[in-house]
């Protein structure tokens, strides 16, 4: 499999002139841009040896996950978006998680005998909040892994 960071699409989202935080759903798994983007995207990434990517999109085109799966390779049991809560990877569960971190930061495969995480880190900012939320995010994955 290869993982991407930052693909730069943005989540669908059916109502129009929507914005960042506005409350709206979204469909996180599926790009929203223009048709000559898409198209771009498909040229690239729709190829012979993988299936279609997965994606954990964010409101906006700067943030994003996805992961593209060989054609023939092992399929993971589950795919998951957010790092689970306690004692879910012990449960019954679809296929595809429903919950996604908010900027699709995280991609968890899950295989008979291995978890595979992908992640990217925030941007560590030049002040408080930044630090504050960056420190955050890095014991949050200290504390799944």
């Amino acid at each position: 499999c290869v993982f991407l960071s930052e693909v730069r699409l943005k989540a669908y989202c059916g109502v129009p002139k929507h914005k960042k935080g506005d409350g709206h759903e979204r469909d996180r798994r599926r790009p929203q841009a223009k048709d000559e983007e898409l198209d771009r995207v498909r040229a690239l990434f729709d190829r012979d040896a993988w299936h279609a990517p997965v994606y954990s999109l964010s409101d906006t085109k700067y943030a994003g996950s996805a992961v593209l799966l060989k054609r023939g390779g092992a399929s993971p049991k589950r795919v998951w978006f957010d790092l689970p809560r306690v004692g879910e990877l012990d449960e019954e569960s679809p296929r595809f998680g429903t919950r996604h971190e908010l900027d699709g930061r995280i991609i968890l495969l899950e295989y008979e005998t291995l978890l595979l995480l992908h992640t990217y880190s925030p941007n560590n900012g030049v002040d408080g909040p930044h630090f504050a939320k960056r420190a955050a995010w890095e014991e949050r994955i200290r504390t799944f892994a």
